[in-house]
């Protein structure tokens, strides 16, 4: 329990460095806008101006020693007062160029504020004003700003159109200029922000630098090597999560060409963590604004407490893929922390009070609050700072600030287990954000307030804390990767940690009776109003919202159409089973039709579930590519996976299944259906056995994110027509797959409809096949990987990779054209990625992004004579009008089993979405 502690204490203080690593740099983006990179500083007071100054010329110039001064609020009073001037002056032009520059000023105020709407309206005045007296330089200006607000919306794709737009059309042919400078740098942010494919980000922001190399601006360099590091950094976690640990291959290859053929998506984690860290180190040394140079040190920082938490407290496996001269770079520079966060205190102290100094405050208590022991710094000073920083957000008028401060003091109170203060401080931040409509930080506070309340015991009082923060939660789906991009990246450390939360708040609430077996049974709740059944009914909601704001975080986009479906509204003769691991538990909950929620528990950590769950994969599953080598080598024995996997196949299947047998077998179901947790999406439910015989061979299976996201209608009966595409020669360094053409041929045979192989499988081509005619299965035989990432989550075509965002561009004109959706897409000879832990996000990515009513694919590559003869089988029982898509399947997997096959064989092929 204290070491589940220490880890919940460690993830809670990753959260908040990440609310502010990209939120309180706006100041080094924008001083170009009224001229005032280079300008002294000198600024008056806007009542000092008005006395003493009437010249509308002076205004201005006294505006941009004011902006620069760090006082935007006076440069916006000085240009309107300007603007008034230059009227009665009859100077229309200058006018409008003093109001343009106040609105972009007041705009940069707003987003300084959490407020981007208004920022954007401001942007938007500011660029209409600029278009009236044809100033295009202003107009481009203030299109930069416009995206610049509506990233802070969470409108990352619309900013990146625009910015798109701008450069094509306005900048590209250009000559080197800052505003270009400023113009790439923003669209790398943006790639960035958008996430499918940081590689293109990363070389615009190359783009960037080497035109403020060229215009010698140290300004500029020093940005836009404080965004190269963040790149590096998103890049690196995505290497992390894609199990790229190890040095990359080639990399110190002696063949020039070779080495300068990788891209980055092959390089490691390790790589991109160093080549992060002296991207932030370049930004230090070479930023001539502070807030860019604290920015990149507390960055730096963070990345480097991160790194050294995992060689301290990583999975073993992992730790050891590392390199020596890596970890000693590590631990090198880790020593250091303390004297430079020191140091950063002096120079924050240094600066003149404004907004942006409160930001760079607020992140400096936030980087020292989460390291370990605070890195030598006392509670009385943290809390101290905090105070001060409270006051110098209020006198700026500054909210947002006002309730992060507020909210930390929360946080060191609660760690000092002064519950009282803790909540007290919690409340102010909350209302302070609800008043300001910030809810993105209202639902942490929310969340904080809930934890404070647990820990005093009070459950009915935490579990309205716990529901307050996921309703907010659930208000913001749609922006909840844009809250901060970090959050990208550390779902699980903040999004995902609140539902858990919550959810073992209201199932520790039901009574419990224990039994052996480390299985303890809970009584089957009746329908009454009780606190258990609504607890209940509140878990099994919270899992299915959990799927959902997953897939939202993988998309970087809302594109869910969720409704709340009843069980025996879809199928009668299924069941919903909903595993959900817990740090010291395994809890199952399970849907019957007509039948209220029942609810069992598997006490023990969730480190042994884990552990199980990946020995399970593990054991039945084969690496290798689908090939009559690797058929040879199961043959041989060489990859035949150790015989304990009918151990652990029994073990789950004593957590998942047993307790609920006998109301499985009252209710007379057929099918069983999946909403899986994380740590058990990558494995196979068909494996699962009782002892004498596969989950398989007892019931069709399946797999949903949720009933909200199904569109519970039947496959449409009568004669079945397919497109059936596929690949069997060896492309982009993908084995060939000869027995493709073998399946494709079959299947063809026994399905009319379009047939498209080999050097004919083009995007084009299936484009084409498929807005031509409404066929209700798509079936694709080709390598393919589902993966955590969306840019590596791919199908392999003759001419490139299909990408999860192209599948939806190819498949959007049968949309259009108000034709019937897929029935049925089939993705044979696919795989999830190796040592990616949640790599079958991305084939649920695929499954909902497809536009298909129902995905069939395979969890790992099987050997292309098998997948063919299953998917031939497969056909062949579909053409049953009785059988639903889940039985078809269920048929053609028990009749490999049948002919004694390996589990390696079979288990692998499940189906996503509607099983009718």
């Amino acid at each position: 329990m204290k070491y589940r502690n220490i880890i919940r204490r460690r993830q809670r203080k990753i959260l908040f460095i990440l609310l502010f690593l990209s939120s309180f740099s706006l100041a080094q983006w924008f001083p170009w806008w009224i001229g005032v990179e280079n300008l002294s500083v000198a600024a008056k007071t806007a009542t000092e101006v008005t006395q003493n100054s009437i010249n509308p010329k002076s205004l201005v110039q006294q505006a941009r020693e004011a902006y620069q001064a760090g006082e935007p609020s006076t440069a916006v009073t000085l240009l309107q007062q300007a603007a008034q001037a230059f009227a009665v002056q009859g100077e229309l032009v200058a006018q409008a160029q003093a109001l343009a520059q106040a609105n972009n000023i007041q705009g940069q105020l707003y987003l300084a504020q959490g407020q981007p709407q208004l920022a954007l309206e401001n942007f938007s005045e500011a660029a209409a004003t600029y278009a009236k007296i044809e100033d295009t330089t202003g107009v481009i200006k203030s299109r930069i700003n416009q995206a610049e607000a509506l990233r802070g919306t969470g409108q990352y794709r619309r900013a990146l159109e625009i910015l798109e737009q701008l450069y094509k059309k306005n900048l590209k042919d250009q000559p080197d200029s800052l505003l270009k400078v400023i113009a790439l740098r923003s669209l790398g942010i943006s790639k960035r922000l958008v996430g499918n494919n940081l590689d293109d980000a990363l070389k615009v922001t190359e783009q960037s630098l080497a035109v403020a190399k060229v215009l010698q601006s140290p300004q500029n360099i020093g940005a836009a090597h404080l965004v190269l590091g963040n790149i590096n950094r998103d890049q690196s976690k995505k290497a992390f999560a894609r199990g790229k640990i190890s040095i990359a291959k080639d990399l110190n290859s002696s063949d020039e060409e070779t080495a300068q053929k990788i891209d980055v998506q092959d390089l490691d984690y390790q790589d991109l963590t160093l080549s992060a860290l002296e991207h932030y180190q370049t930004a230090t040394d070479t930023a001539t604004i502070p807030n860019t140079k604290i920015e990149a040190q507390l960055n730096r920082i963070n990345l480097l407490v991160v790194t050294e938490r995992f060689l301290t407290d990583g999975e073993e496996d992992s730790i050891n893929q590392i390199s020596p001269d890596f970890k000693t770079k590590i631990n090198d520079n880790f020593a250091d922390i303390p004297q430079i966060l020191r140091v950063i205190q002096e120079e924050i102290n240094q600066l003149p009070p404004s907004q942006a100094v409160t930001n760079s405050r607020i992140n400096w208590v936030i980087t020292v609050m989460k390291l370990e022991q605070w890195a030598n710094f006392s509670y009385q000073e943290l809390t101290d700072e905090l105070v001060e920083i409270v006051a110098q957000a209020k006198s700026f008028n500054d909210t947002r600030n006002e309730s992060y401060a507020l909210g930390q003091l929360g946080y060191l109170y609660q760690q000092e287990e002064q519950l009282e203060q803790a909540q007290d401080y919690t409340r102010r931040a909350l209302i302070l954000a609800q008043t300001n409509n910030n809810l993105d930080i209202a639902y942490r506070w929310q969340w904080q307030l809930g934890q404070i309340l647990k820990a005093q015991g009070k459950n009915d009082q935490a579990i309205t804390a716990y529901n307050a923060a996921v309703n907010t939660l659930e208000s913001i789906r749609s922006d909840i990767v844009s809250i901060n991009p970090d959050l990208q990246f550390s779902f699980q450390e903040s999004v995902e940690l609140v539902y858990r939360e919550f959810m073992d708040l209201l199932l520790a609430s039901t009574d419990t009776q224990p039994t052996t077996d480390n299985l303890t049974p809970i009584q089957t709740l009746g329908t009454s109003t009780s606190p258990n059944t609504q607890n209940l009914e509140k878990a099994r909601n919270l899992i299915e919202s959990l799927q959902q704001a997953e897939l939202v975080n993988f998309f970087r986009e809302n594109c869910l159409n969720a409704s709340p479906i009843q069980i025996e509204e879809v199928d009668p003769t299924a069941a919903v089973i909903y595993p959900i691991v817990l740090e010291d538990r395994l809890e199952v909950i399970v849907s019957l039709p007509n039948t209220p929620l029942s609810h069992y528990v598997v006490s023990l950590p969730r480190t042994e579930v884990e552990q199980t769950f990946a020995q399970l994969r593990q054991s039945i599953a084969i690496q290798g590519d689908r090939s009559p080598v690797a058929e040879v080598r199961i043959r041989e024995g060489r990859e035949i996976a150790p015989p304990n996997y009918l151990e652990l196949a029994k073990k789950v299947y004593d957590w998942l299944i047993r307790p609920n047998e006998q109301d499985l077998a009252a209710s007379e179901i057929k099918t069983l259906v999946f909403v899986l947790d994380a740590p058990l999406l990558n494995l196979p439910m068909a494996v699962l056995n009782d002892g004498e015989q596969f989950l398989i061979e007892k019931y069709a299976i399946a797999l949903t994110p949720g009933l909200q996201l199904l569109d519970p209608k039947p496959i449409t009966r009568g004669e079945l027509t397919a497109l059936k595409a596929g690949l069997s020669e060896g492309r982009d360094n993908f084995s060939p797959l000869p027995n493709v053409e073998y399946e494709l041929t079959e299947i063809n045979a026994k399905i009319p409809g379009n047939f498209i192989f080999n050097e004919e499988f083009t995007i084009a081509a299936i484009k084409e096949a498929i807005e031509s005619a409404p066929f209700p299965v798509v079936h694709l035989a080709t390598h393919g990987q589902f993966s955590s990432d969306p840019a590596q989550t791919f199908i392999l075509t003759w001419d490139q990779r299909l990408t999860i965002d192209q599948l939806r561009e190819t498949l959007r004109g049968r949309e259009e054209g108000n034709q019937n959706p897929i029935e049925l897409l089939v993705l044979s000879a696919c795989e999830t990625a190796t040592g990616d832990k949640r790599a079958a996000l991305g084939l649920a990515g695929i499954a909902v992004r497809a536009g298909a009513r129902s995905t069939l694919a395979t969890l790992w590559q099987v050997d292309d004579q098998s997948t063919a003869q299953l998917m031939i089988d497969f056909y062949q029982e579909l053409k049953d009008t009785k059988l639903s898509k889940a039985q078809a399947l269920q048929h053609a997997q028990v009749k490999i089993i049948q002919e004694g096959k390996h589990p390696s064989f079979w288990a692998p092929f499940i189906l996503v979405g509607n099983w009718l």
